[in-house]
């Protein structure tokens, strides 16, 4: 092939160069799949029963309640890694006596104002509203 007839090869990131090679969008970390429900339960102290509820929901006397940690049921026995931080804050949330009433909508409303799926998982920067005081 002469240079006039050769394809043209653009310089692309080993981010993109692993997208082709794999065919598909690259895994974030956090939705990397790290552990099984029953693992991830061991290393946080939990009831298995209770990470599959937290993850998937759970029915309890006939009334059914939604899942905490994923957006919507999906019954995977994966535990991603932004799933299993979740899960260790909503353990210390719950030992500190805050109910999953007043947990769900948090979860959600952070969902939706950053734009993440695991929310108590990122860092996300305050914005201040007010100027500090000065001390006295």
């Amino acid at each position: 092939m002469t240079e006039s007839t050769s394809p043209s090869i653009e310089p692309r990131s080993l981010s993109q160069v692993w997208r082709i090679v794999w065919g598909m969008s690259a895994v974030t970390t956090l939705e990397r799949a790290m552990y099984g429900v029953g693992q991830a339960s061991s290393l946080l102290g939990l009831r298995q029963d209770k990470v599959c509820g937290w993850l998937d929901g759970y029915e309890r006397s006939g009334m059914t309640y939604p899942p905490v940690i994923r957006e919507v049921s999906t019954g995977s026995d994966l535990v991603t890694w932004g799933e299993f931080v979740e899960l260790g804050y909503l353990r210390e949330y719950r030992r500190a006596r805050v109910s999953l009433q007043h947990i769900r909508p948090v979860i959600e409303r952070l969902r939706q104002e950053f734009g993440v799926r695991y929310p108590m998982s990122v860092t996300v920067t305050p914005v201040r509203t007010s100027t500090p005081r000065s001390p006295s």
